[in-house]
């Protein structure tokens, strides 16, 4: 919009949290690939989750840069059997 935020669908109510990490991953890095080389300082300066209707999350994108490989470590971990 004019204000220069992105509101987009992330995913479904059906996706799994690997299928959203990895969409909010991707996001992010199509933002990043996105910006003018012009631009200085901090680009991305906060992330709000929210269902339709429900309250915000607000999220620091440089805090959960490897979301999808920590999903995929934790999801490796518990299918290997004790």
């Amino acid at each position: 919009d004019r204000g220069a935020n992105v509101h987009i669908a992330l995913g479904k109510k059906s996706f799994d949290e690997l299928q959203l990490a990895e969409n909010y991953a991707a996001l992010l890095d199509e933002i990043m690939r996105a910006k003018p080389a012009a631009a200085k300082g901090r680009y991305i300066n906060g992330v709000t989750l929210t269902t339709t209707m429900g309250p915000g999350i607000h999220v620091d994108p440089a805090r959960t840069r490897g979301i999808v490989e920590e999903l995929e470590e934790t999801q490796a971990e518990e299918a290997v059997p004790a």
